[in-house]
């Protein structure tokens, strides 16, 4: 009895290690295949350049860095670059995925990876156009405000919209105050405050730092920042 178990669990071994050996052998001639190489670098590619543009995002949302170009805060077109791996990453894949059939190798995790892919094309492109048409940051304002000493800073009259949240056709009285640092196209936001309908202006202080002078209901609030 133990002999029998003993020559089917050799039985057993063997086949496995054909398996193995044979699946390395098909491993090795894609590895030759210029279409499935091709694939497997445009999907690592791909892969690679959606993890930049992550790291820049959240570099950006880090450091309150805004993109503005043409008199306009457009930070959340970004969006629309993750088009760019997922198309990527998707040729990559029916790339490799045709040229392993072609070997007769299924390959483990192709469809899922796929499905991900296509997915996050599609939640891009609907995120993107949304933020397009109804922006979650909201500027109905830009102006260039002086202060005391002469520098310049840009002004944004804003409110932040949480997605299909109440969104006002024109400034409300009661609105969000940021200043910007520009240099060249991009904006580094070095002070928010809330607003009530009223005046603003910024001043240089003694001690070298800037203080933002926000009056409404009859009193003056003050936020200092760095310049």
């Amino acid at each position: 009895m133990k002999k029998e178990i003993s020559d089917v669990n050799a039985e057993n071994t063997e086949q496995k290690e054909n398996e193995v050996s044979e699946h390395d052998k098909v491993s090795d001639l894609l590895k030759k295949n210029s279409s499935y190489k091709f694939g497997k670098r445009l999907y690592d590619t791909g892969l690679a350049v959606m993890l930049l543009i992550v790291l820049l995002n959240l570099l950006m949302n880090f450091m309150k860095i805004e993109f503005y170009i043409g008199g306009t805060i457009c930070t959340g077109a970004l969006i629309f670059l993750y088009i760019i791996p997922c198309v990527m990453m998707i040729i990559g894949l029916v790339k490799s995925v045709k040229a392993a059939k072609k070997a007769g190798v299924k390959e483990k995790g192709s469809g899922v990876c796929f499905i991900i892919s296509a997915f996050l094309l599609a939640f891009v492109i609907f995120a993107g156009t949304f933020e397009t048409i109804l922006p979650s940051y909201h500027v109905y304002e830009l102006e260039n405000v002086t202060a005391s000493d002469g520098r310049e800073f840009l002004a944004a009259k804003s409110e932040t919209v949480k997605i299909f949240g109440e969104r006002h056709g024109e400034m409300p009285s009661f609105y969000d105050i940021d200043i910007y640092d520009v240099h060249g196209i991009f904006a580094k936001r070095v002070v928010s405050c809330s607003a009530h309908t009223g005046e603003y202006k910024i001043e240089k202080t003694d001690n070298g730092k800037y203080k933002l002078i926000v009056s409404f209901l009859g009193r003056n609030e003050g936020y200092p920042f760095e310049g």
